[in-house]
């Protein structure tokens, strides 16, 4: 797995219009998120999301560049073990999520996307638009 910080996602983003998948739970995804990204959570409730992997195999082949994040980068980071896992051979976490890391009493904070300024916003493709758009 590869991992990138968020400067670096964006000019992904916008330079080679890769998919940033944030998997964050809905309620998350709705506070705020990267321009762009599309929701699809690791986790539903207790447990993870059993139609994960289903669901990003319906709408990206297993060679698609994705950028996968969340709100500090630890659930994005386990989402793309799970993907390597079931075959997807370019995935990369976004180190630092949304929200990013505060520094500790020995350093080592990342800064996340809203805290660098980064193009975000409150709309974006649900979940719910995701599953509505795979009914069709």
């Amino acid at each position: 797995m590869r991992e990138v910080d968020n400067a670096t996602a964006h000019e992904l983003m916008s330079e080679q219009s890769r998919p940033y998948i944030d998997v964050r739970t809905p309620a998350e995804f709705a506070e705020g998120h990267p321009a762009g990204a599309i929701n699809i959570p690791i986790s539903m409730g207790f447990g993870i999301n059993p139609d994960f992997v289903d669901i990003l195999r319906r709408l990206y082949p297993a060679d698609t560049a994705l950028l996968l994040g969340c709100r500090t980068g630890g659930r994005s980071a386990s989402a793309c073990q799970v993907l390597e896992r079931a075959g997807y051979t370019d995935v990369t976490n976004v180190a630092g999520g949304f929200v990013g890391i505060p520094s500790g009493p020995f350093g080592g904070g990342v800064p996340g996307w809203r805290a660098l300024g980064l193009p975000s916003n409150v709309d974006g493709k649900t979940y719910v638009q995701v599953l509505d758009q795979l009914a069709d």
